[in-house]
């Protein structure tokens, strides 16, 4: 997203879609305490019914790779969208804007809310081989309560008066939140039809792999 935003910056004028002071409340305010909590999960009841890895290769592989680099893009996408459409709802030209200006700060604030919902939805989507409609969603209490520590930190910083003004951002109103949550539901629901996808496929080869098998005996 910082890409689009610094190539829309560039060519057309356009503030960039996040400050700095906001991408760092991002890793180190709303993800730290849920990705914390993880450590209290229990293993998943499928776990021991897995084939072994192989110790030969590594978990930072191609194919992790190229998902953090898809579902990144996912997010950088979704949040830069919410970001322009904020101005075009409003009838407001971004060019004209200046960064002290109240409705900049509030499509940036837009922008940050975006990028939040959409992680805060993915952890729960990876947490999970089954993705996130499944009771192993609720068997850790440390991680929910971890999750609304983060989301009672990033109200305080959007709307808390003494707080929003270090991050350059501004409250928004609920069709706003309308906005961000749209945008998080269909990146879960294009995360969670990837899962499936990939699942099924999985299922095919090894059907497959049973009946070349069953065929030679």
């Amino acid at each position: 997203m910082n890409l689009l935003s610094l190539g829309a910056a560039t060519f057309f004028h356009i503030p960039l879609a996040i400050s700095v002071m906001q991408i760092l409340a991002v890793d180190l305010v709303a993800e730290l305490f849920p990705i914390a909590a993880l450590g209290a999960d229990k293993a998943d009841s499928e776990v021991m019914e897995e084939k072994p890895r192989n110790p030969k290769n590594h978990i930072l592989n191609a194919s992790a790779i190229i998902d953090l680099l898809w579902c990144g893009l996912l997010i950088g996408s979704f949040a830069f969208a919410n970001y322009l459409w904020f101005f075009e709802r409003h009838g407001i030209a971004a060019s004209s804007l200046s960064s002290t200006d109240t409705p900049y700060l509030q499509a940036t604030a837009l922008t940050y809310l975006t990028i939040v919902l959409c992680q805060l939805f993915s952890i729960l989507n990876r947490r999970s081989q089954h993705g996130i409609f499944t009771r192993y969603q609720f068997h850790n209490k440390s991680f929910w309560l971890a999750m609304l520590l983060s989301m009672f930190c990033v109200f305080n910083i959007i709307y808390n008066p003494w707080i929003a003004p270090y991050f350059h951002s501004a409250p928004l109103s609920i069709v706003d939140w309308l906005y961000a949550l749209g945008a998080a539901a269909i990146f879960v629901a294009i995360r969670e039809f990837q899962r499936w996808s990939n699942q099924h496929h999985s299922r095919e080869v090894v059907v497959a792999l049973h009946k070349n098998t069953s065929s030679r005996r």
